[in-house]
């Protein structure tokens, strides 16, 4: 039961003018339904199928050409979580800012924890819909629970 006092906080609406989307699975099906799915909603999207393909599009991309990262979690080599912290640690103007959304089926608390360690900055439940897309991206996903005081 919840708290009486606490109160969703809700991550702010991610700014995609001009801007790319990269979706990031090792499973093709999956990196296709959800660029499909992207692409429906009007964005531009390019696709990486493994972490080292993803680092190796945004460190030859424009800074500033991604405002937006899905990223899966459980891929083989550079996982979803490694990729992210060394994106963070690029050194590059955009590397700190880039939304980076975890794709995963796991929303535990400690997957969750492994995520925001890792640089990321939200997650979305695989099979994602428009909706919980839609969601994220304009401003109304949850990000935690904060207790009123």
């Amino acid at each position: 039961m919840e708290n009486s006092n606490d109160e969703l906080v809700l991550a702010p609406a991610i700014n995609l003018n001009g801007k790319r989307i990269l979706v990031v699975d090792d499973n093709k099906i999956n990196m296709e339904v959800m660029a499909g799915l992207l692409k429906e909603l009007g964005y531009e999207v390019d696709t990486a199928s493994s972490g080292d393909e993803c680092l190796k599009k945004f460190s030859e991309s424009e800074d500033g050409t991604y405002g937006l990262i899905f990223m899966d979690l459980h891929m083989p080599g550079t996982d979803g979580l490694a990729a992210s912290k060394l994106i963070r640690n690029m050194p590059r103007r955009d590397a700190k800012f880039v939304n980076i959304s975890a794709l995963t089926v796991d929303d535990s608390e400690d997957i969750l924890e492994q995520c925001a360690v890792a640089g990321m900055d939200s997650y979305i439940l695989k099979p994602a819909t428009k909706e919980s897309v839609s969601l994220l991206i304009n401003g109304g996903n949850p990000l935690e629970k904060k207790n009123k005081e």
